[in-house]
């Protein structure tokens, strides 16, 4: 002991080592007990940084910058920024990297992840290797213009890496040493000759190989976010995600695989889809490039698609551009619906609501009433749900935009390239009542299967016309307004075909 003091024995706070006053006399078990506690409380410490690859480090070229890396490359490091990985670089003032091979360069961006592997596809032999250079005789992929070297050299980081490795695996590429690295290559009548120290890697002439290149993962637009595989953030305030996908345009949005949002408010979500104009929407696979000439009010240019293509070949399964054009490849199925209709005004304004649906309708200029057997022309019968509906709206007034006698919208020029002309009638602080909603709209079924009111008399294959209330009822083929018909629903329902 160091003193026959008993309970009496003073300890530090966090370890409990034995302090002896200075009257205490020495006493080797006590000294050994407190360098036992301090040498395992060192060990457990010693582990714990064994998790940390580097030291946070305080940074003379950035202030407040913090340094969790494994071979961060070479450039200075952003103004109160993080970068925590492996080839990783934060030089953005406030940015954020993480990952391996992600890079965060523009103000208060954030980049995580890591590389996208892309390889050539064919595989490739090394015929020599010499003390600086490794010699490669033939590359078709290059001869036969598949692949642009300088073109690659200048996207990305180029490797030539044997097939024994992982290339998939970005890690596992970087660690290995049957690898170099491509910055200059040379050609010669023996092939191409690529530089590199025979002591930086353990290639050696008959390997096989692949050659590859390395995207990294980047946040370069300010208060940007990239996140994925070899995934770029370039616009101002833009996002990417997923595999290989760029966001250019500012506050564009691109996830998937290889999708591109190149303008500005882009969404592009799919395989190697592309939203390329105005605040667009891309989704699917490989669409066609859109049509341009979207601003705030030009209200023209592609809109939104649905891409159904291939790489090499894109194409469009759907497109609405912003005057609501609607195109689409192939056929438009509705389920229940069978018929063709416009809108119509009711010549009374059908102030009472009466559900009129299954009548029969003549014009009287452009409105309508409903027809009897004393009119010689039948306009259709109120369709209670048409397949194609026309003369409707877009739940806005059909006024708002000034349009020439055959309803094309007259543009204005301005600074932007022009812009629809805008009504000085039209009041945009009033809601707008759907032509849907109001009961002096119908809409009028003029081609296809339509439901009509009958009073009992007809049968299948037999033929319709019109009686005095505006009803169907049984008539002779000879009829001027005869239309066949093909399905008894009830005593007071039938379906004709109308055409």
């Amino acid at each position: 002991m160091w003193a026959d003091k008993g309970d009496l024995m003073k300890y530090t706070q966090n370890y409990k080592l034995n302090k002896p006053d200075s009257t205490d006399k020495f006493d080797i078990d006590h000294f050994n007990s407190n360098f036992d506690k301090i040498d395992s409380e060192m060990k457990n410490a010693a582990n714990g940084l064994n998790y940390v690859k580097k030291a946070i480090t305080s940074n003379p070229d950035g202030t407040g910058a913090i340094d969790l890396t494994i071979g961060t490359r070479d450039g200075e490091k952003g103004d109160l920024s993080v970068a925590i990985g492996e080839k990783v670089m934060a030089t953005g003032k406030g940015a954020i990297a993480a990952g391996v091979g992600s890079n965060a360069s523009g103000a208060f961006s954030h980049a995580e992840g890591t590389f996208y592997v892309e390889r050539l596809r064919e595989s490739l032999k090394i015929t020599d290797v010499e003390q600086n250079a490794v010699v490669i005789a033939s590359i078709k992929g290059i001869e036969n213009g598949e692949v642009d070297l300088e073109e690659w050299l200048s996207e990305s980081k180029v490797y030539i890496v044997s097939q024994n490795v992982n290339y998939d695996d970005p890690e596992s590429i970087l660690s290995t040493t049957k690898k170099i690295e491509v910055d200059r290559y040379v050609t010669a009548s023996e092939g191409y000759r690529f530089k590199a120290d025979k002591e930086s890697h353990s290639l050696k002439a008959g390997d096989k190989v692949y050659l590859i290149r390395l995207f990294e993962t980047k946040s370069i637009g300010n208060y940007s976010h990239a996140e994925g595989m070899g995934t770029c953030s370039d616009g101002e305030a833009s996002h990417a995600e997923g595999i290989h996908t760029s966001a250019i345009g500012n506050a564009a949005h691109s996830s998937g695989l290889k999708s591109i949002a190149s303008a500005s408010g882009g969404f592009a979500h799919g395989s190697g889809v592309i939203a390329d104009n105005g605040y667009s929407v891309a989704f699917g696979v490989y669409n066609a490039h859109m049509k341009g000439g979207a601003t705030p009010y030009q209200g023209r240019g592609t809109a939104f698609v649905i891409g159904n293509g291939l790489e090499d070949s894109r194409s469009n399964a759907l497109s609405l551009s912003y005057d609501g054009v609607l195109k689409t490849a192939s056929t438009m199925t509705a389920s229940t619906s069978a018929d063709y209709a416009e809108y119509f005004e009711w010549k009374d304004g059908n102030s009472e609501n009466e559900d009129r649906v299954g009548y029969f309708v003549t014009l009287d200029g452009n409105m309508i009433r409903k027809a009897t057997d004393q009119d010689d022309y039948v306009l259709g019968v109120v369709s209670g749900s048409p397949c194609i509906l026309g003369n409707g709206d877009c739940d806005v007034w059909n006024g708002r935009l000034i349009r020439d006698d055959f309803r094309r919208v007259i543009m204005e020029e301005d600074s932007d390239g022009g812009h629809a002309k805008i009504n000085p009638e039209y009041d945009n602080t009033r809601n707008y009542k759907n032509r849907a909603d109001r009961p002096e709209w119908s809409a009028v079924g003029m081609l296809g299967i339509l439901p009509v009111r009958q009073d009992g008399t007809l049968k299948v294959n037999g033929y319709a016309t019109v009686n005095l209330d505006g009803m169907a009822t049984e008539c002779d083929r000879s009829v001027k307004n005869a239309y066949r018909v093909i399905n008894i629903k009830s005593a007071e329902v039938a379906e004709i075909i109308f055409r």
